[in-house]
């Protein structure tokens, strides 16, 4: 782990500060990053429950996937090949594709993006714990091209084919209606009001039509990442609020940004309690501070530029300013890695053999 954050870094400081071949740079980080999460053994939080599915544990035959035909396709061929790597690999290129595809097209400044999608917790570190659940993140994600051209059915079908790896996908079809949304003070009390009552309305939904899921509803949970995220996603929120006339006028997209990390926050806040739900679900709404973030950085730099421009400590202070960006994200990535302990460090890579059904089951006595 620790040599993977060297060449990330060493990478990054190379698209960013040099004048070598972006391109090639680019695609060197996203080969390096999906090889990582493709190649890793025993790493996740969820790494060992994934590979008892395959190897087609007891206790995990009865599970109701076959709404999610994907996922339980790639189990069923990860459990004929004797090969676990197969779900792993195939997630890993989903995912990380169609998140590198999607900043590269929307992103103002790739690398800090790319940055961000690498060190916040929630992100790549979370991709190699909840597989299923973030490679539908990452379709939705990817939807944005159809939000923001407009072209509903597309969205749809993106959203239908994340639900068929995590049907959990199917709660984010209002998000298509957030690009045009203007919401002023009593808009954002009243949807406020709106989400904190729908709590009870959610659960019999939930019951009703993912009942697989209901135990989102009845577990408790007191998730110590979950509320230093939540920290987080507030200061973005409000820093963005903060400047939003600027960055909407700068970049009409950023409306869709903020009002997706608004009622992120909103959720979050309000089934908190309820720990995977908040994170997980709300996770399809928060990934585009991906694509916020280097807009904000762009607005403040230029601010600085604006208000101190016949200052001498103008250039310093825009080198502060981004040298505390990538150490704030930088060190949540190290945090991260210190409280997860065994499930993320240290980075163990195996190649499993095809057709040899006696693989290995890590952890498992």
């Amino acid at each position: 782990m620790i040599l993977f954050s060297l060449v990330m870094i060493v990478l990054i400081s190379l698209y960013e500060f040099t004048e070598l071949n972006k391109k090639k740079v680019f695609y060197l980080i996203l080969f390096i990053v999906i090889t990582f999460s493709a190649l890793r053994y025993g790493i996740g939080y969820d790494y060992r429950n994934y590979i008892l599915r395959i190897h087609g544990m007891p206790l995990f035959k009865q599970l109701p996937l076959m709404r999610e035909f994907f996922s339980y396709a790639l189990f069923w061929v990860s459990h004929l090949l004797g090969n676990p790597q197969i779900f792993f690999a195939t997630n890993a290129i989903l995912t990380n594709f169609l998140i590198f595809y999607t900043i590269k097209e929307y992103s103002i400044d790739i690398p800090k993006s790319i940055w961000v999608y690498l060190t916040f917790p929630m992100f790549f570190l979370n991709s190699l714990s909840i597989v299923r659940n973030f490679t539908a993140f990452s379709i939705v994600f990817y939807s944005f091209k159809f939000i923001k051209g407009k072209d509903f059915s597309k969205f749809i079908a993106c959203v239908i084919l994340a639900a068929l790896f995590h049907n959990s996908a199917l709660f984010i079809i209002p998000l298509y209606w957030l690009y045009d949304l203007k919401l002023g003070r009593k808009a954002k009390i009243l949807s406020a009001i709106s989400i904190f009552v729908s709590v009870p309305i959610l659960q019999m939904s939930t019951r009703i039509l993912l009942p697989s899921y209901s135990d989102y509803f009845t577990k408790i949970s007191d998730l110590k990442a979950g509320r230093a995220t939540l920290i987080v996603l507030i200061a973005i929120l409000l820093i963005s609020l903060l400047f939003e006339k600027r960055l909407v006028k700068n970049n009409k997209d950023n409306q869709f940004y903020i009002n997706s990390l608004f009622f992120a926050v909103l959720v979050y806040i309000t089934y908190a309690k309820f720990g995977h739900f908040a994170f997980r679900m709300t996770e399809y709404l928060y990934i585009f501070i991906l694509l916020l973030i280097p807009e904000l950085i762009f607005v403040i730099t230029n601010l600085l530029d604006e208000k101190m421009i016949y200052s001498r400590h103008t250039t310093k202070l825009k080198y502060l300013f981004l040298l505390s960006f990538y150490l704030v994200f930088g060190i949540m990535f190290f945090y991260m890695i210190r409280v997860g302990g065994a499930a993320y460090y240290p980075y163990k890579m195996k190649i499993y053999s095809f057709f040899d059904s006696t693989y290995y089951i890590p952890f498992l006595k």
